[in-house]
Protein backbone atom coordinates (compact mmCIF):
# COMPACT_ATOMS: atom_id res chain seq x y z
CA UNK A 1 0.00 0.00 0.00
CA UNK A 2 1.27 3.08 -1.06
CA UNK A 3 1.95 5.98 1.26
CA UNK A 4 0.37 8.43 -0.10
CA UNK A 5 -3.06 8.90 -1.01
CA UNK A 6 -5.50 10.95 -2.56
CA UNK A 7 -8.30 10.76 0.80
CA UNK A 8 -8.11 13.88 2.73
CA UNK A 9 -8.85 13.92 6.44
CA UNK A 10 -11.07 16.58 5.30
CA UNK A 11 -12.83 15.24 2.44
CA UNK A 12 -14.86 11.77 1.93
CA UNK A 13 -13.79 8.52 0.91
CA UNK A 14 -11.64 5.94 1.34
CA UNK A 15 -7.03 5.40 -0.03
CA UNK A 16 -4.12 4.50 1.39
CA UNK A 17 -2.72 5.56 4.79
CA UNK A 18 -1.85 9.90 4.79
CA UNK A 19 1.33 10.88 5.87
CA UNK A 20 3.23 10.01 8.67
CA UNK A 21 6.19 12.15 10.05
CA UNK A 22 8.13 9.84 9.47
CA UNK A 23 7.59 8.53 6.65
CA UNK A 24 10.06 8.24 3.39
CA UNK A 25 8.32 11.09 1.31
CA UNK A 26 8.37 13.45 4.09
CA UNK A 27 12.15 13.10 4.55
CA UNK A 28 12.67 13.31 1.12
CA UNK A 29 10.25 16.92 1.26
CA UNK A 30 12.46 18.14 4.03
CA UNK A 31 16.19 17.20 1.94
CA UNK A 32 14.74 18.86 -1.36
CA UNK A 33 13.10 21.91 0.79
CA UNK A 34 16.60 22.60 2.19
CA UNK A 35 18.89 21.61 -0.85
CA UNK A 36 16.56 24.52 -2.33
CA UNK A 37 16.69 27.47 -0.12
CA UNK A 38 20.37 26.82 0.51
CA UNK A 39 20.41 28.35 -3.16
CA UNK A 40 19.47 32.09 -1.49
CA UNK A 41 22.75 31.66 0.92
CA UNK A 42 25.93 30.67 -1.08
CA UNK A 43 26.17 34.10 -1.70
CA UNK A 44 26.93 35.17 1.52
CA UNK A 45 30.05 33.29 2.04
CA UNK A 46 31.18 33.39 -1.61
CA UNK A 47 31.14 37.11 -2.57
CA UNK A 48 34.62 37.46 -2.33
CA UNK A 49 35.37 34.68 -4.41
CA UNK A 50 33.20 36.16 -6.71
CA UNK A 51 34.47 39.26 -6.79
CA UNK A 52 38.07 38.13 -7.19
CA UNK A 53 37.53 36.12 -10.08
CA UNK A 54 36.28 39.05 -11.88
CA UNK A 55 38.66 41.35 -10.59
CA UNK A 56 36.62 43.70 -9.00
CA UNK A 57 35.73 45.11 -5.56
CA UNK A 58 33.25 42.71 -3.29
CA UNK A 59 31.14 46.02 -2.89
CA UNK A 60 30.42 45.91 -6.63
CA UNK A 61 28.31 42.43 -5.85
CA UNK A 62 27.31 43.26 -2.46
CA UNK A 63 23.51 43.43 -4.46
CA UNK A 64 23.58 39.97 -4.98
CA UNK A 65 22.12 38.60 -1.61
CA UNK A 66 19.22 41.15 -1.98
CA UNK A 67 18.49 40.44 -5.87
CA UNK A 68 18.80 36.37 -5.04
CA UNK A 69 15.65 37.70 -1.80
CA UNK A 70 13.98 40.06 -3.83
CA UNK A 71 12.88 37.16 -6.51
CA UNK A 72 12.46 34.89 -3.76
CA UNK A 73 9.46 37.56 -2.48
CA UNK A 74 8.21 36.99 -6.32
CA UNK A 75 8.48 33.29 -6.21
CA UNK A 76 5.74 33.40 -3.16
CA UNK A 77 3.87 35.66 -4.79
CA UNK A 78 3.18 34.78 -8.20
CA UNK A 79 5.03 31.20 -8.04
CA UNK A 80 3.46 29.50 -4.81
CA UNK A 81 -0.65 30.32 -4.95
CA UNK A 82 -0.09 27.87 -8.39
CA UNK A 83 -0.05 25.14 -5.90
CA UNK A 84 -3.38 25.64 -5.15
CA UNK A 85 -4.38 24.73 -8.81
CA UNK A 86 -1.73 22.91 -10.58
CA UNK A 87 -0.09 19.52 -10.38
CA UNK A 88 2.42 20.14 -8.02
CA UNK A 89 4.81 17.47 -8.44
CA UNK A 90 4.88 19.13 -11.65
CA UNK A 91 5.24 22.48 -10.49
CA UNK A 92 8.18 21.24 -8.40
CA UNK A 93 9.81 19.10 -11.15
CA UNK A 94 10.09 23.02 -13.58
CA UNK A 95 11.01 24.74 -10.34
CA UNK A 96 14.00 22.47 -10.42
CA UNK A 97 15.04 22.03 -13.16
CA UNK A 98 14.75 25.58 -13.84
CA UNK A 99 16.90 26.21 -11.10
CA UNK A 100 19.27 23.32 -12.05
CA UNK A 101 19.99 25.53 -15.19
CA UNK A 102 20.74 28.74 -13.35
CA UNK A 103 22.66 27.42 -11.44
CA UNK A 104 24.87 25.97 -14.53
CA UNK A 105 24.75 29.38 -15.74
CA UNK A 106 25.67 31.05 -13.28
CA UNK A 107 29.70 29.96 -12.97
CA UNK A 108 30.06 30.65 -16.88
CA UNK A 109 27.69 33.67 -17.22
CA UNK A 110 29.05 37.45 -17.53
CA UNK A 111 28.75 39.63 -14.44
CA UNK A 112 26.32 42.06 -16.41
CA UNK A 113 24.27 38.63 -16.37
CA UNK A 114 24.12 38.16 -12.73
CA UNK A 115 21.29 40.54 -11.78
CA UNK A 116 18.89 38.53 -13.69
CA UNK A 117 20.41 34.96 -12.76
CA UNK A 118 20.34 35.82 -9.02
CA UNK A 119 16.59 37.16 -9.26
CA UNK A 120 15.72 33.94 -11.43
CA UNK A 121 17.56 31.44 -8.75
CA UNK A 122 15.33 33.25 -6.12
CA UNK A 123 12.13 32.88 -7.88
CA UNK A 124 13.23 29.08 -8.64
CA UNK A 125 13.88 28.11 -4.60
CA UNK A 126 10.39 28.47 -3.93
CA UNK A 127 10.18 25.12 -4.21
CA UNK A 128 10.29 24.73 -0.56
CA UNK A 129 7.04 26.61 -0.06
CA UNK A 130 5.47 24.44 -2.52
CA UNK A 131 6.49 21.43 -0.59
CA UNK A 132 5.33 22.80 3.03
CA UNK A 133 1.63 23.08 2.16
CA UNK A 134 1.89 19.77 -0.23
CA UNK A 135 3.54 17.99 2.85
CA UNK A 136 0.36 19.01 5.11
CA UNK A 137 -2.32 18.44 2.47
CA UNK A 138 -0.98 14.81 2.54
CA UNK A 139 -0.93 14.50 5.90
CA UNK A 140 -3.12 12.75 8.59
CA UNK A 141 -4.91 14.95 10.80
CA UNK A 142 -3.32 13.72 14.20
CA UNK A 143 0.56 14.19 12.29
CA UNK A 144 0.26 17.04 10.43
CA UNK A 145 1.98 19.39 12.82
CA UNK A 146 4.95 17.16 12.93
CA UNK A 147 4.60 16.45 9.30
CA UNK A 148 5.14 20.93 8.73
CA UNK A 149 7.94 20.36 11.98
CA UNK A 150 9.79 17.94 9.84
CA UNK A 151 9.94 19.91 6.63
CA UNK A 152 10.64 22.72 8.60
CA UNK A 153 13.58 21.39 9.88
CA UNK A 154 14.87 20.45 6.65
CA UNK A 155 14.69 23.95 5.64
CA UNK A 156 16.34 24.99 9.01
CA UNK A 157 19.67 22.73 8.59
CA UNK A 158 19.71 24.17 4.62
CA UNK A 159 19.61 27.52 5.70
CA UNK A 160 21.71 27.11 9.19
CA UNK A 161 24.71 24.81 6.83
CA UNK A 162 24.92 25.92 3.45
CA UNK A 163 27.02 28.26 4.55
CA UNK A 164 29.24 26.61 6.12
CA UNK A 165 29.68 23.55 3.38
CA UNK A 166 29.73 26.53 0.48
CA UNK A 167 32.76 28.37 2.27
CA UNK A 168 34.37 24.32 2.32
CA UNK A 169 33.69 23.54 -1.20
CA UNK A 170 34.82 26.94 -2.37
CA UNK A 171 38.10 26.33 -0.48
CA UNK A 172 38.68 23.02 -1.63
CA UNK A 173 37.71 23.92 -5.26
CA UNK A 174 36.05 27.06 -6.53
CA UNK A 175 32.93 29.23 -5.82
CA UNK A 176 32.01 27.86 -9.46
CA UNK A 177 32.10 24.17 -8.06
CA UNK A 178 29.58 25.24 -5.45
CA UNK A 179 26.77 26.26 -8.20
CA UNK A 180 27.39 23.05 -10.44
CA UNK A 181 27.37 20.77 -7.45
CA UNK A 182 23.72 22.58 -7.03
CA UNK A 183 22.90 22.17 -10.46
CA UNK A 184 23.73 18.12 -9.33
CA UNK A 185 21.67 18.29 -6.72
CA UNK A 186 18.65 20.00 -8.33
CA UNK A 187 18.26 17.33 -10.54
CA UNK A 188 18.59 14.72 -7.89
CA UNK A 189 15.99 16.39 -6.24
CA UNK A 190 13.80 15.79 -9.39
CA UNK A 191 14.43 12.17 -9.40
CA UNK A 192 14.00 11.82 -5.69
CA UNK A 193 10.77 13.60 -5.74
CA UNK A 194 8.90 11.33 -8.13
CA UNK A 195 10.77 8.23 -6.89
CA UNK A 196 8.56 8.75 -3.58
CA UNK A 197 5.66 9.88 -5.50
CA UNK A 198 4.79 7.20 -8.04
CA UNK A 199 1.65 7.62 -10.74
CA UNK A 200 -1.42 7.94 -9.41
CA UNK A 201 -0.42 9.85 -6.28
CA UNK A 202 -2.91 13.21 -5.03
CA UNK A 203 -0.87 16.13 -6.17
CA UNK A 204 -3.36 18.59 -6.68
CA UNK A 205 -5.35 20.06 -3.64
CA UNK A 206 -8.93 18.38 -3.26
CA UNK A 207 -11.07 21.93 -3.05
CA UNK A 208 -14.13 21.87 -0.26
CA UNK A 209 -15.43 24.23 -2.70
CA UNK A 210 -15.78 24.43 -6.35
CA UNK A 211 -15.05 28.21 -5.91
CA UNK A 212 -11.65 27.90 -3.96
CA UNK A 213 -10.01 26.81 -6.76
CA UNK A 214 -10.82 24.58 -9.14
CA UNK A 215 -12.06 26.39 -12.72
CA UNK A 216 -10.12 30.00 -10.71
CA UNK A 217 -7.89 32.14 -13.25
CA UNK A 218 -4.19 33.14 -12.42
CA UNK A 219 -5.51 36.82 -11.86
CA UNK A 220 -8.65 35.63 -9.67
CA UNK A 221 -6.33 33.23 -7.60
CA UNK A 222 -3.74 36.15 -7.02
CA UNK A 223 -6.44 38.66 -5.94
CA UNK A 224 -7.73 36.14 -3.36
CA UNK A 225 -4.88 36.72 -1.28
CA UNK A 226 -6.14 39.87 0.75
CA UNK A 227 -9.19 37.92 1.17
CA UNK A 228 -7.34 34.82 2.65
CA UNK A 229 -5.50 36.99 5.12
CA UNK A 230 -8.74 39.16 6.31
CA UNK A 231 -11.68 36.33 6.27
CA UNK A 232 -10.05 32.77 6.83
CA UNK A 233 -10.30 32.34 10.16
CA UNK A 234 -6.91 32.07 12.26
CA UNK A 235 -4.55 33.13 9.04
CA UNK A 236 -4.52 36.75 9.56
CA UNK A 237 -3.87 36.30 13.63
CA UNK A 238 -0.96 33.92 12.72
CA UNK A 239 0.59 36.36 10.11
CA UNK A 240 0.95 39.04 12.65
CA UNK A 241 2.68 36.29 14.96
CA UNK A 242 4.82 35.37 12.30
CA UNK A 243 5.79 38.94 11.42
CA UNK A 244 6.22 39.94 14.96
CA UNK A 245 8.26 36.67 15.61
CA UNK A 246 10.29 37.06 12.91
CA UNK A 247 10.67 41.01 13.35
CA UNK A 248 12.41 40.10 16.52
CA UNK A 249 14.59 37.53 15.18
CA UNK A 250 15.92 39.82 12.12
CA UNK A 251 16.43 42.96 14.78
CA UNK A 252 18.62 40.37 16.62
CA UNK A 253 20.39 39.20 13.86
CA UNK A 254 20.71 42.21 12.21
CA UNK A 255 22.83 43.93 14.84
CA UNK A 256 24.61 41.07 16.63
CA UNK A 257 27.61 41.08 14.00
CA UNK A 258 28.10 44.70 15.15
CA UNK A 259 27.51 44.26 18.77
CA UNK A 260 30.37 41.37 18.52
CA UNK A 261 32.90 43.27 16.85
CA UNK A 262 32.72 45.94 19.45
CA UNK A 263 34.10 45.77 22.98
CA UNK A 264 34.73 43.87 25.32
CA UNK A 265 34.47 40.77 22.86
CA UNK A 266 36.37 42.79 19.92
CA UNK A 267 35.38 39.15 17.49
CA UNK A 268 36.64 38.81 13.75
CA UNK A 269 34.80 37.48 10.96
CA UNK A 270 35.36 33.65 12.13
CA UNK A 271 34.40 34.37 15.58
CA UNK A 272 30.71 35.97 14.25
CA UNK A 273 30.74 32.99 11.36
CA UNK A 274 30.25 31.01 14.29
CA UNK A 275 27.37 32.13 15.83
CA UNK A 276 25.23 31.32 12.69
CA UNK A 277 25.54 27.44 14.26
CA UNK A 278 23.93 28.48 17.23
CA UNK A 279 20.54 28.43 14.86
CA UNK A 280 20.49 25.18 15.11
CA UNK A 281 18.43 24.81 18.29
CA UNK A 282 16.03 25.98 16.38
CA UNK A 283 15.67 21.97 15.13
CA UNK A 284 14.67 20.93 18.04
CA UNK A 285 12.03 24.27 18.38
CA UNK A 286 10.67 22.47 15.08
CA UNK A 287 10.10 19.01 16.47
CA UNK A 288 8.94 20.34 20.10
CA UNK A 289 6.24 22.59 18.28
CA UNK A 290 5.07 19.89 15.96
CA UNK A 291 4.50 17.38 18.60
CA UNK A 292 2.79 20.29 20.96
CA UNK A 293 0.59 20.97 17.61
CA UNK A 294 -0.72 17.88 16.91
CA UNK A 295 -1.62 17.69 20.50
CA UNK A 296 -3.58 20.53 20.31
CA UNK A 297 -1.53 23.25 22.59
CA UNK A 298 -1.33 25.58 20.00
CA UNK A 299 -2.61 28.68 22.37
CA UNK A 300 -0.20 28.13 25.54
CA UNK A 301 2.53 26.73 22.78
CA UNK A 302 2.26 30.32 21.10
CA UNK A 303 2.28 32.52 24.60
CA UNK A 304 5.43 30.27 25.97
CA UNK A 305 7.16 31.15 22.91
CA UNK A 306 6.84 34.61 22.98
CA UNK A 307 7.01 35.11 26.54
CA UNK A 308 10.20 33.50 26.08
CA UNK A 309 11.62 35.89 23.60
CA UNK A 310 10.60 38.76 25.26
CA UNK A 311 12.31 37.94 28.32
CA UNK A 312 15.26 36.18 26.20
CA UNK A 313 15.60 40.01 24.93
CA UNK A 314 15.20 42.24 28.28
CA UNK A 315 17.85 39.77 30.16
CA UNK A 316 20.50 40.11 26.77
CA UNK A 317 19.88 43.96 27.01
CA UNK A 318 20.39 43.88 30.85
CA UNK A 319 23.96 41.89 30.83
CA UNK A 320 25.35 43.30 27.19
CA UNK A 321 28.85 42.14 28.13
CA UNK A 322 28.21 38.39 29.02
CA UNK A 323 29.43 35.96 26.47
CA UNK A 324 27.86 33.11 28.54
CA UNK A 325 25.03 34.77 28.73
CA UNK A 326 24.54 36.01 24.49
CA UNK A 327 25.36 32.31 23.69
CA UNK A 328 22.67 30.97 26.00
CA UNK A 329 20.29 33.52 24.82
CA UNK A 330 20.79 32.56 20.73
CA UNK A 331 20.17 29.49 21.11
CA UNK A 332 17.05 30.13 23.76
CA UNK A 333 15.60 32.92 21.21
CA UNK A 334 16.16 31.16 17.97
CA UNK A 335 14.31 28.49 19.94
CA UNK A 336 11.07 30.71 20.78
CA UNK A 337 11.24 32.06 17.39
CA UNK A 338 10.54 28.81 15.35
CA UNK A 339 8.46 27.41 17.74
CA UNK A 340 5.78 29.72 17.16
CA UNK A 341 6.77 29.66 13.21
CA UNK A 342 6.34 26.31 13.75
CA UNK A 343 3.11 25.77 15.78
CA UNK A 344 2.15 29.38 12.93
CA UNK A 345 1.80 26.68 10.51
CA UNK A 346 0.50 24.19 11.77
CA UNK A 347 -2.82 26.32 12.87
CA UNK A 348 -2.78 27.91 8.96
CA UNK A 349 -2.76 24.00 7.55
CA UNK A 350 -5.22 22.93 9.94
CA UNK A 351 -8.40 23.37 7.50
CA UNK A 352 -9.15 24.53 4.08
CA UNK A 353 -7.17 22.37 2.20
CA UNK A 354 -7.53 23.69 -1.13
CA UNK A 355 -6.05 27.11 -0.25
CA UNK A 356 -3.26 25.77 1.10
CA UNK A 357 -0.96 26.90 -1.24
CA UNK A 358 -1.87 30.38 -0.95
CA UNK A 359 -2.18 30.38 3.01
CA UNK A 360 1.25 29.91 2.57
CA UNK A 361 1.72 33.00 0.21
CA UNK A 362 -0.11 34.95 2.45
CA UNK A 363 1.89 33.95 5.82
CA UNK A 364 5.41 33.90 3.97
CA UNK A 365 4.70 37.71 2.78
CA UNK A 366 3.79 38.74 6.00
CA UNK A 367 6.38 37.00 7.48
CA UNK A 368 9.55 38.51 5.46
CA UNK A 369 7.29 41.75 5.86
CA UNK A 370 7.89 41.64 9.45
CA UNK A 371 11.42 40.49 9.16
CA UNK A 372 12.35 42.99 6.90
CA UNK A 373 10.82 45.84 9.50
CA UNK A 374 12.35 44.69 12.42
CA UNK A 375 16.03 44.37 10.88
CA UNK A 376 15.42 48.11 9.70
CA UNK A 377 14.06 49.71 13.00
CA UNK A 378 17.01 47.89 14.74
CA UNK A 379 19.93 49.09 12.69
CA UNK A 380 18.47 52.52 12.54
CA UNK A 381 18.68 52.14 16.71
CA UNK A 382 21.65 51.05 16.53
CA UNK A 383 23.06 53.69 13.68
CA UNK A 384 21.44 56.35 15.45
CA UNK A 385 24.01 55.97 18.55
CA UNK A 386 22.20 53.67 20.54
CA UNK A 387 22.97 50.80 22.60
CA UNK A 388 22.93 47.11 22.67
CA UNK A 389 20.13 47.55 25.00
CA UNK A 390 18.36 49.73 23.09
CA UNK A 391 18.25 47.00 20.11
CA UNK A 392 16.85 44.76 22.37
CA UNK A 393 13.95 46.34 23.27
CA UNK A 394 13.09 46.50 19.82
CA UNK A 395 13.12 42.93 19.81
CA UNK A 396 11.45 42.61 23.21
CA UNK A 397 8.83 45.28 22.46
CA UNK A 398 7.80 43.02 19.41
CA UNK A 399 8.08 39.55 21.01
CA UNK A 400 6.06 41.34 23.51
CA UNK A 401 3.19 42.90 21.22
CA UNK A 402 2.67 39.28 19.93
CA UNK A 403 2.53 37.58 23.35
CA UNK A 404 -0.52 40.43 24.40
CA UNK A 405 -2.29 39.92 21.42
CA UNK A 406 -2.05 36.11 21.72
CA UNK A 407 -3.07 36.33 25.44
CA UNK A 408 -6.12 38.53 24.66
CA UNK A 409 -6.99 36.12 22.08
CA UNK A 410 -6.85 33.18 23.94
CA UNK A 411 -9.26 35.30 26.79
CA UNK A 412 -11.40 36.05 24.09
CA UNK A 413 -11.74 31.75 22.93
CA UNK A 414 -12.78 31.31 25.97
CA UNK A 415 -15.38 33.27 26.54
CA UNK A 416 -17.19 32.50 23.03
CA UNK A 417 -16.32 29.54 22.26
CA UNK A 418 -14.38 27.90 24.94
CA UNK A 419 -10.50 28.29 24.22
CA UNK A 420 -10.88 26.70 20.04
CA UNK A 421 -8.08 27.84 18.39
CA UNK A 422 -7.09 26.98 14.44
CA UNK A 423 -8.46 27.44 11.05
CA UNK A 424 -11.65 26.03 11.17
CA UNK A 425 -13.47 25.36 7.65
Amino acid sequence: MSQLSQHRPESAGSGPAPLRHNSRTVRVFAVVAGLCVSNLYYVIVLLPEIAASHHRPSQDFAHLLSLTQGGYTLGLLFVVPLGDRVDRRRLCTLLLAAACLVCVAVPWAPAAAYPVLFVLLGLCSVTAMVLVPWGADLADDAARGRVVGTIMTGLILGTLLCRTVAGALAQLASWRFVYGTSAVLMALCIVALNWVLPSGVATVPTPRQPQDAQGEGYLRLLGSLPRILLRTPGVGERCLYGALGFGAFSAFWAVLPLHLQARPFSFGPAEIGLFALLGGAGVAGASAAGRLADRGLQTPTTLAAFATVAVTFLVLGAWPGSLALLIVGTVVLDMGIQVAHITNQSVIYAGNPAMRSRITTTYMVMYFVGGTLGSAVAASVWGQGGSWGATCLVGAGMGACALVVAALRAALGRIRTGGADGVRP
